[in-house]
Order: C-alpha cells, then structure tokens, then sequence
C-alpha cells in the first residue's frame, strides 16, 4: 500500500465504502465487535470523504454510547466533530458542540 500514489489509495478506500454499502447489510450495529461504523468512519477518512467520515463516527459514538461506553463514545464524538470541521470552511464548532453531547 505504501507504493500506491495518494489517489490510488483514496480510491481504494472509497470503493471499499461503496461495497460495504452496497452489500445491503440490513443490521450494520449487530455485527459482533460492533466497530463497523468505526472501521467504516476510517475507511471514508482516507478517502478523504468528510462527510461520509463524520456520520460514520456519530453513529460509532451513538452505539457507544448507548452501550454505556461514554469514554470511547466521547473518542468517537471528538473524531466527528474533527471531520465537521474539515468539511466548514466556518470556525469549528467544537467549543459549542463539546458541552451539548449528552453522555449520560
């Protein structure tokens, strides 16, 4: 992968979003381990789909959360608020997002 252009691997990690979305997995958050929506947030990251990386990590953040795991689900919401930012050309909302996610 190291050899691959910059280009080369955003494609890559884009045709591996588009299989995982198209492969009509109807209960994406049941999957054992549960980080799909992580790997998947990951996966939009280096293709550089903001948008794409931030819902992905919300949600990564909302099943956290709702499994109790506010540590990794803050982790989670940090990383979206991140990827928000990179999509604005406006200010990060971060200072104003941070003190409103309710973790429990």
């Amino acid at each position: 992968v190291d050899g691959l252009l910059v280009n080369q691997r955003q494609k890559i990690h884009r045709m591996i979003v588009r299989a995982f979305e198209q492969s009509k997995i109807n209960h994406i958050d049941d999957i054992k381990g549960g980080d799909v929506r992580r790997l998947l947030g990951r996966h939009c990251a280096l293709a550089e789909d903001w948008a794409g990386a931030c819902e992905q990590y919300m949600r990564a953040g909302d099943r956290a959360k709702a499994m109790y795991n506010f540590n990794e689900a803050s982790k989670m919401y940090e990383e979206a608020i991140d990827f928000q930012a990179k999509m604005s050309e406006q200010p990060s909302l971060r200072s104003r997002m941070i003190p409103t996610i309710n973790l429990g």
